[in-house]
């Protein structure tokens, strides 16, 4: 028989958390007494302030755990090797080597859900739809069918941080500044002061950034971000 805790129990326990010693600050502790916001601990590489993941690095800058295959940089899922090289769960269906999306099964061999659109064997993202279709969540200003980035809203009409500068309307990537303010971190390559999108590069010298108008993240495929649908729409991760 299981028992209900009541609510001012779960109250009490929730208020009995050790709360960030900084003053005013509500978040719950992470490192040292203070939370991550707090804490100091953030990235050794030169310009980063992301939270430390690893060896004093945050995860762009190889604060992670690499898969241990020969070249490949990507996260380890479990045995020390990324999903492409045998870690994690694979698919059942004999010959296939990808990873499982649900049902003991890959995307292509039936894991996972598909686009109720009439005809489309798609990923499904949202609402049962692909993006293609209009998964995706769109920008809450009338008459625009942009995709919404930040509070509801597009880039366009106001859904992206923008640089405290005074006069300055460029987009934030670190510390609330734009790249020309202070923001982001510079190319690792000796003498390049250019923005580092990836890898501690720069676009020039080995880095890749999303194709997408004023968007900045990380290229995961098809020169998109993950938001911007740098996916394969039509097979499985």
């Amino acid at each position: 028989m299981s028992l209900k805790i009541p609510s001012e129990a779960s109250a009490s326990v929730a208020n009995k958390r050790k709360r960030c010693s900084h003053v005013g600050c509500q978040n719950n502790v992470w490192y040292r007494g203070k939370c991550k916001q707090h804490c100091g601990r953030t990235c050794s590489h030169q310009g980063c302030d992301a939270p430390v993941k690893l060896r004093g690095l945050c995860s762009a800058h190889g604060g992670k755990n690499c898969c241990s295959y020969p070249g490949c940089s990507k996260w380890v899922i479990s045995k020390g090797l990324c999903r492409a090289h045998g870690g994690g769960s694979q698919c059942s269906q004999p010959g296939c080597l990808k990873g499982v999306i649900s049902k003991g099964l890959c995307f292509e061999h039936g894991g996972g859900s598909r686009c109720s659109q009439p005809g489309c064997s798609n990923r499904a993202k949202r609402m049962g739809l692909c993006l293609v279709h209009g998964g995706v969540k769109q920008c809450s200003q009338p008459g625009c069918s942009n995709r919404a980035k930040r509070m509801g809203l597009c880039l366009a009409h106001g859904g992206v941080k923008q640089c405290s500068q005074p006069g300055c309307s460029k987009n934030a990537l670190s510390k609330r500044l734009c790249h020309a303010h202070g923001g982001g971190s510079q190319s690792s390559q000796p003498g390049c002061s250019k923005y580092a999108v990836s890898k501690g590069l720069c676009c020039a010298h080995g880095g890749s950034r999303c194709s997408h108008p004023r968007c900045y993240k990380i290229v995961v495929s098809n020169n998109l971000c993950a938001t911007d649908g740098g996916v394969s729409l039509g097979a499985a991760e």
